[in-house]
């Protein structure tokens, strides 16, 4: 409707799904013919060949008369059983109103009924809840392809309502419509009935000029899988807002996003619109709580008032998009996965689901920044399994340490966290975005974007749920497990190039620097991954993934404007990846141990584990790896105890060698008599691409764990800069890799081991693409060697070069 949708008290407005009930009465399978034997059809399998399908009939055939007889066998089964009467529900259908006011005080129903057949411990189908929309907007009469809403009403979610009936329809002495009230305009009442008694389990509230309060002590409960969407100039919820398994959507404008929508279709793009101070704001009070974690059900007889209830047990998602958000203290925000119990004791745990709470810019308009966010909240993403997936999005974020600001810059910016913060929650992936502050633009001075203290030590381990009974009932219950049973971690910094496409010409705003502190340390479990991607990178400390992966990965061009090179032969791409001469990054393999569950019966603990490869690294963008820095995707060994008829030869040697067995093999059980056997695990692969150049002279290594495993890979490619004022096209002749055999190719001085050198001109020799020295190849010990030109573009072997691989060498 162009102005308004009433509904009137007793009015009603129906999608419900109907139900169909299935008669009772005898049912007989299919049964098989094989071999003599009758089978029923549900116990027939594939592999083996049946005679005939049995009607309970046999047939004689006297050839010598010419006569056939059939007759029933009285004593065989029927293969009947009796089935009871059941009933099958189907799926509700979905309500949508559009109109800027709306006065909606009678009913709306989208109940589903949910037969026992669709819902239980074993299959859950479920006949689909009613979707409700309610979109609180018009389209624009002068513009019809845009919308607009000229009276966002003040939307509170209660189970009563104040407000003043709606008069009755009339029309003026014009014959137009009389419009409702004032107040009816400005404010609207939503029942949370509509997602309980009324059945609807999609519920959409898209209010993105107006407010949506959800006050204390008024739950929104969606049923199983689920979800509530909800999207507000400004959005408050101190109640708790749940969809077991399902998901909770929330997103909230500064910038109106039928005014961001105009601009993106305009053919001349009007001015960025300042922040508005009072809109997107995403308050979660001390009251509030969001869940989608999964469910505990026991099934065991007599264990649990939850018992039949559906396995819904993978905890669900909460996206929280906004300019500003506030999670106060005692607030929960909880995607737990849960557990389910069978009757026979089978247990089954759910996966962890995912967080993303994004703030620090308009959701609409990415570059209007600012804004602030409160992580008062206790965030929970547990799991037996994978557990769950946090993001974070802040305008500066800040990891360890006590963080030096300048002035102009107030605490409350930074989104700061300990360095135990990413082993608490249970979550097993981690996700955090800066975005930076210009400090001092003119100069070129920013804040950077993600900032890891010097001396900071971060060693996440990711706490697990694991069943528990306690008083009769089954509860989960957090718990550190041993590494290589637990998950391990995966950590993202991110901090994009944020740019205004509307200014002319196109600028960026903020660079998206990230910044690892010297002598800092991250270091994940065994196969974890670590990513930093941003603008501008700079490692000065410690990254340590073992047998995991790491990605380091600046932009292809340095992100703010520079001049043109300013003169013949001297290099104008500036880094965008800077290795320090202190930093370390390690994928190298790693032995992992298990904990032996015989212990308590051999009387010792046995060696008992996983030799873990050589991960991967890899390092992209306009790259300068100073010496001193290592990167490290070496493979290991360690010494394992294994069964003896796990071996290739005979129980006492492997590889002709003679290992002894257990003390006393006598006295222990032939299914626990080992042997120790040592095991070599091959190097991982480790990638240098230079976009516009390559500097490195670190030490690089791929060594096999021994002599029975492979060495690690090697691929090292760069392109070269081009002058955007002076553009040159590219040429296959153009030496973009150059291979030298020995010498370091950054000059000393370039950069301390303490500060940063993103940037920086690299003074020296031919000044752009990339260049490396052969020496420094051969000393890692590589099976596996590519040097390539990105693009167009040639490697030249500068002089002398000798290289030496056991595998391969591939020049392209």
């Amino acid at each position: 409707a162009g102005e308004s949708v009433v509904m009137q008290p007793g009015s009603l407005i129906d999608v419900s799904g109907g139900p169909k009930r299935h008669a009772e009465g005898l049912i007989r399978t299919t049964r098989l013919w094989s071999n003599g034997q009758l089978i029923d059809i549900a116990d027939a399998t594939p592999d083996r060949i049946y005679d005939s399908i049995y009607t309970g009939e046999s047939t004689a055939n006297h050839a010598k008369w010419g006569v056939t007889k059939t007759f029933r066998t009285a004593l065989a089964p029927l293969g009947e059983y009796f089935q009871k009467s059941y009933v099958e529900g189907a799926d509700a259908g979905s309500i949508s109103i559009t109109a800027p006011s709306m006065a909606l005080d009678g009913k709306l129903a989208g109940r589903a009924v949910q037969g026992p057949r669709q819902v239980n411990q074993k299959t859950f189908f479920p006949a689909a809840n009613g979707s409700l929309a309610l979109r609180l907007q018009k389209a624009d009469p002068l513009a019809p392809q845009f919308s607009l809403s000229p009276t966002p009403p003040s939307i509170h979610f209660s189970p009563s309502s104040s407000l003043p009936a709606v008069a009755a329809f009339a029309l003026d002495s014009e014959g137009n419509a009389i419009p409702l009230s004032a107040e009816r305009k400005s404010n609207l009442v939503l029942s949370p009935q509509l997602l309980e008694e009324d059945g609807f389990g999609t519920l959409i509230v898209d209010n993105s000029d107006g407010d949506i309060t959800i006050p204390s002590e008024t739950p929104l409960e969606a049923p199983l899988g689920g979800s509530i969407t909800l999207r507000a100039a400004n959005l408050s919820i101190n109640s708790e807002v749940s969809a077991p398994g399902g998901s909770l959507d929330f997103t909230v404008f500064n910038i109106s996003p039928f005014v961001a929508a105009r601009g993106e279709s305009a053919t001349i793009k009007p001015p960025t619109p300042s922040p508005n101070p009072d809109r997107g704001i995403f308050n979660l009070g001390p009251n509030g709580i969001l869940n989608t974690a999964g469910l505990l059900v026991d099934n065991r007889s007599g264990m649990s008032a939850d018992i039949g209830l559906p396995p819904v047990v993978n905890g669900g998602s909460i996206p929280v998009t906004a300019y500003s958000a506030g999670l106060s203290p005692g607030s929960i925000v909880d995607v737990s996965g849960g557990l389910s119990i069978q009757a026979d004791g089978k247990r089954n745990y759910g996966n962890g689901g995912s967080i993303a709470i994004l703030a620090g810019r308009d959701p609409s308009l990415n570059w209007v920044l600012g804004g602030r966010i409160e992580l008062g909240s206790e965030l929970r993403g547990y799991s037996r399994l994978k557990g769950g997936s946090l993001a974070l999005q802040a305008p500066l974020i800040g990891v360890g340490g006590v963080l030096a600001l300048p002035s102009g810059v107030e605490k409350d910016e930074v989104l700061h966290f300990d360095e135990g913060f990413f082993s608490r929650g249970g979550f097993s992936s981690f996700s955090l975005t800066g975005l930076g502050k210009a400090w001092n633009p003119t100069f070129g001075q920013f804040l950077p974007a993600i900032t890891i203290a010097p001396g900071s030590l971060i060693r996440p381990v990711v706490e697990s749920f694991v069943g528990k009974r306690i008083g009769g009932v089954e509860t989960l219950q957090p718990a550190t497990l041993a590494e290589g049973i637990r998950p391990p971690v995966d950590l993202a910094f991110l901090a994009p190039v944020t740019q205004d496409p509307w200014a002319a010409p196109s600028m960026n705003l903020l660079p998206g620097e990230i910044v690892v502190g010297a002598g800092s340390r991250i270091e994940t479990d065994a196969l974890g991954k670590v990513s930093l991607r941003g603008g501008t990178v700079a490692v000065l400390g410690s990254i340590i993934a073992p047998g995991g992966q790491i990605t380091i990965a600046g932009a292809s061009k340095f992100p703010l404007q520079t001049p043109s090179a300013p003169g013949p032969g001297e290099n104008n791409a500036r880094p965008t990846v800077y290795l320090g001469p202190s930093s370390f990054l390690s994928t190298a393999g790693k032995f992992v141990r298990s904990p032996d569950v015989f212990q308590w019966r051999l009387g010792r603990e046995r060696q008992l584990g996983t030799v873990v490869p050589g991960g991967k690294i890899v390092v992209d963008g306009n790259i300068v790896a100073a010496a001193g820095a290592v990167l490290d995707v070496s493979g290991s060994s360690g010494t394992i105890e294994v069964h003896p008829s796990k071996l290739a030869t005979n129980s006492n040697t492997t590889d002709g060698f003679s290992v002894p067995r257990t003390a006393n093999p006598a006295a222990t059980p032939y299914a626990l008599q080992t042997v120790p056997v040592r095991m070599e695990s091959d190097a991982g692969s480790l990638s240098l691409l230079g976009r516009e150049m390559l500097f490195t002279d670190a030490t690089l290594r791929g060594l096999a764990g021994g002599p029975s495993a492979a060495g690690g890979s090697l691929v090292v490619s760069s392109g070269r800069y081009t002058d955007p004022l002076n553009p040159s096209p590219s040429s296959p002749l153009d030496l973009n890799l150059v291979v030298s055999q020995s010498g370091n190719q950054i000059p000393a001085g370039f950069a301390t081991a303490d500060e940063s050198a993103i940037g920086r001109l690299v003074p020296f020799g031919d000044g752009d693409r990339g260049h490396i020295s052969a020496e420094n190849i051969l000393e890692g010990g590589f099976d596996s060697l590519k040097l390539s030109g990105s693009l167009a573009g040639a490697v030249s072997l500068k002089g002398d070069v000798a290289l030496y691989a056991a595998r391969s060498i591939s020049i392209a």
